[in-house]
């Protein structure tokens, strides 16, 4: 990739990172990403996804994102250790949250 298509790249992706921000709601006690800034998908953290951009925030000078990710999904862990792939906030962790 030559520098000016890794430039519009970092460009278009600085101007999507604040539309994917969300405050705390529903099931959710901290702040989260979604994984687009559409209308569909909002609601919901994906444990893959997530992890990944939180990494994207954290280089971008937002380390802060990660910790939320992680406090988010914790909040979910069961007694046995499992953490759900996918929680809603409106729903919870798959029918699981304690």
């Amino acid at each position: 990739m030559d520098s000016k298509a890794f430039l519009a790249a970092h460009n278009h992706i600085m101007q999507i990172m604040p539309l994917i921000k969300h405050e705390a709601e529903g099931h959710f006690r901290h702040p989260y990403l979604s994984v687009t800034y559409g209308q569909h998908y909002g609601g919901y953290i994906f444990s893959w996804d997530n992890h990944h951009m939180t990494l994207r925030f954290a280089a971008a000078g937002e380390p802060e994102q990660m910790r939320y990710f992680v406090d988010n999904m914790l909040s979910f862990q069961t007694s046995t250790g499992y953490i759900p792939c996918v929680i809603s906030a409106a729903d919870g962790g798959c029918g699981l949250h304690q």
